[in-house]
Formats: structure tokens, sequence, C-alpha cells
């Protein structure tokens, strides 16, 4: 017997844990903010733009699925959770490989990153693979603010080592909610230290 609680606006399919060291990371990122103004904030995907997404070839992405992207997608359709037409979102889509998968499997696809050049190599990627960009709505958004979607509009949220990254996952999740159709489920994982 499969349950759902009826009034769930969020089921968390899967979580992939695996370690960080915080430090590692940290040194790593430098915002796009003068760094003598500790109150200045980056500018909207300036951190991904200027480390991820400075190489503008695609084929030098990884352009496979998450691998449990995959799995639970098939395993939603297994079980009749979705047929296959549903609207399913890419929160932070970076270059675009999971919202690929989510077309090739016949789902509606909504990338949304904040970062302008991801969104560029999204669009490449897709179109690499016949996929007609211009009927694609591709949207450029911070995942703390993604009121260029309607309220309860999507069935399934896609986020990919995104949560972790983010300024606010409290205000993250809340639009996820706010989006999502009251069936709707989210597919994420998240990192520990």
């Amino acid at each position: 017997n499969r349950s759902i609680e009826a009034h769930s606006h969020i089921m968390w399919i899967c979580f992939w844990f695996y370690l960080m060291a915080a430090s590692a990371y940290a040194s790593q990122v430098e915002p796009d903010c003068p760094k003598d103004d500790p109150n200045s904030v980056p500018s909207p995907g300036s951190i991904w733009s200027n480390k991820h997404y400075k190489i503008r070839d695609i084929s030098q992405y990884n352009l496979q699925p998450a691998p449990y992207v995959v799995d639970a997608l098939k395993m939603l359709k297994r079980d009749g959770y979705v047929s296959g037409n549903e609207l399913i979102l890419d929160a932070g889509c970076g270059q675009g490989r999971n919202t690929l998968y989510v077309l090739q499997q016949g789902f509606s696809a909504l990338p949304v990153d904040a970062s302008k050049n991801a969104l560029e190599l999204t669009r490449t990627l897709l179109q690499d693979n016949g996929f007609a960009v211009n009927s694609i709505e591709i949207v450029q958004a911070e995942l703390q603010d993604l009121s260029q979607i309607a309220d309860e509009s999507v069935n399934v949220i896609v986020c990919v080592t995104v949560l972790t990254h983010v300024l606010d996952a409290d205000v993250v999740l809340q639009e996820f909610r706010r989006v999502l159709k009251p069936d709707g489920i989210v597919i994420t994982d998240i990192a520990t230290v």
C-alpha cells in the first residue's frame, strides 16, 4: 500500500548524503563583491557564474543526469505518481543536465538558475539535443525568490546539489511549497558536514 498524506505539499523522495569539508568549500568561493565591505551581497548568480560556468564549451561539463533523479523519476512513473506529462522545475539547473533528462523522458521542464552563464549553457545543451529552446520557459532567478513562477503550478521539483549553497534554505523551501501543486514532489539532496 502506498500512502501519501492528503494535505502534504512536499514529499521528499530521496536524500543523498555526502561529506563536504565546509572550510574547503568556503576557501573556494569568492563572492563578486568588495572584500572591504562585509555587508555587501554578491550579485545574483555571480558566485556560480564566476567559479563554475566560465567555460563556454558545453562538452567540458558532466552531462549525465544525477543518478538519483533518474531512479526517482522511474519509481514515480512506475508507481503512478507521475505519467510523463507533468511540469518539472529544475531548481539550480546549472548546465542543464537534469533538464535535458527530464525533457527526454517526455516531461515538461522549467529550468531555473541565478547564473546567466549557466542558463546559456542550458540553452546550448538543449539546442544541441534537438529541443526548441524558444518553446521552453527558462527562468533566471535566485531560488529564494521564485516570484516569476505561479502558485501551485509545478508537479515536481528537482534540486541537485543546491540547497547547501543557498543563503536561506528555509526561504527556498517556502518558495518550493508555494510553487508546488498540493500533491507535489521534491527530489533533492543535502550535503552534510
